[in-house]
């Protein structure tokens, strides 16, 4: 056994984990964290679920719960080993509440290192990868500064292209379909699984849809309208990190338009939903024809980038779910466009992180309310990352991605 070599990969995630445990009791999204508390608490002590609770209290009517029910399942089962805390415990609560994105960050980051190791025999590549993940400022912030649940999610789609790999064709079917039942947005990648899959693409697709119908169908059952309010409340939203924005504010319409019933904004929202569609439809004739010459990872990365050029809801933490795989193309295929595609996301990281501070010191309060600062990290979300998107998406749909350069290959195969 190479003992400087295990030791090497240990570091990365002990520091990485090490990291995480120490700020995880000052930071969070003040209202998400709130809503992961309460949902929780309403479940394990009063036995009310996340869709009924919405409607049992004014503030998440108006701004709900609304996943699918594994990532509540998770709140709880955390939230139920609070027994022994006191009552004004709420940081050790949060604590404990954000183990499972912790470890799931952890867990993503050597799944990374084993599918680069897989690719290029590498140990120098390996490193890179579980570094360029554990260590990525930008993740990091919105896992356990912003406390968003998207490692979970993001973890069962590199599992799924890991066995997918591996030609455990069922288990990565049931990954993605564990993907999709925390975020339903891993179910734009199931074409691209499909398009690469040569046979029983149909067991594909029934796996894969599993665990969201199994999760889903009681409450669909119980009370449809309940559920279907908390998963279709933000059905007229735009994002931050879009230039949607841009539009939805030339036109009038509220970021977040709670119970607007404007026919132009439904008009508005129909015509990016056509657009979205078409144009991953369009992605997926692509990949189609180019089996063989491409590789799964730029595949799945192609279509987050083709979403976020062209969807309105595209929040802060959503590029989260591209970045694994952003790390997987640039290493083994050699796309370095992607180290480009960071500036905009490591800028917004620098001047968002202190905004999730719990607490804020006085030596912050001065740069927080900044109003160049904040126009800054608009202009950069709003204008910079969906262009920088949109040049990574080009670059790379039109390079050579089916192996990455021998020079390349020979940098990484030195120790």
């Amino acid at each position: 056994m190479n003992f400087k070599r295990l030791s090497d990969e240990s570091l990365i995630i002990a520091v990485g984990l090490l990291a995480r445990l120490l700020v995880s009791p000052f930071f969070g999204d003040s209202y998400d964290a709130w809503v992961w508390h309460v949902i929780s608490s309403a479940w394990v002590r009063r036995g009310i679920n996340p869709y009924d609770y919405n409607f049992h209290h004014s503030r998440l009517y108006n701004d709900p719960y609304s996943y699918p029910i594994p990532w509540a399942l998770l709140c709880a089962i955390s939230y139920s080993f609070s027994g022994p805390i006191p009552a004004n415990g709420n940081r050790a609560i949060l604590v404990l509440q954000k183990m499972p994105v912790i470890f799931s960050d952890i867990l993503l980051g050597v799944m990374l290192g084993r599918i680069v190791f897989d690719a290029t025999g590498s140990s120098k590549a390996k490193k890179i990868a579980m570094a360029g993940y554990l260590l990525n400022p930008y993740t990091f912030m919105g896992s356990v500064l912003y406390f968003q649940f998207d490692p979970v999610p993001a973890l069962f789609t590199v599992l799924a292209l890991y066995f997918f790999k591996k030609s455990e064709i069922e288990l990565s079917a049931i990954s993605l379909g564990m993907g999709i039942a925390f975020k339903m947005y891993p179910i734009i990648l199931l074409p691209v699984f499909l398009v690469f899959l040569k046979e029983k693409r149909l067991n594909f697709l029934l796996l894969s849809l599993l665990p969201i119908a199994f999760s889903t169908l009681p409450f669909l059952v119980l009370n449809y309208s309940r559920l279907s309010h908390a998963l279709f409340y933000q059905s007229t939203w735009s994002g931050n990190s879009t230039y949607w924005r841009l539009i939805w504010m030339r036109l009038g319409f509220e970021y977040y338009p709670r119970g607007e019933t404007s026919p132009l904004l439904g008009q508005v929202t129909m015509l990016n939903s056509i657009i979205v569609a078409s144009s991953l439809l369009l992605l997926y004739i692509y990949l189609s024809r180019r089996v063989g010459k491409i590789s799964l990872e730029r595949g799945i990365l192609l279509a987050f980038l083709v979403f976020f050029t062209t969807y309105r809801f595209i929040q802060d933490n959503h590029a989260m779910w591209a970045i694994p795989f952003a790390i997987l193309d640039g290493i083994i295929n050699d796309n370095r466009f992607e180290r480009i595609w960071y500036l905009p996301l490591l800028f917004y990281t620098g001047t968002r992180w202190f905004y999730y501070l719990l607490s804020i010191p006085a030596w912050l309060g001065g740069f927080y309310y900044l109003e160049l600062v904040w126009r800054c990290r608009d202009l950069t979300m709003f204008i910079a990352f969906p262009a920088f998107t949109f040049a990574y998406l080009v670059n790379s749909l039109v390079s050579i991605d089916d192996s990455a350069s021998p020079k390349i290959r020979n940098i990484l195969q030195k120790p």
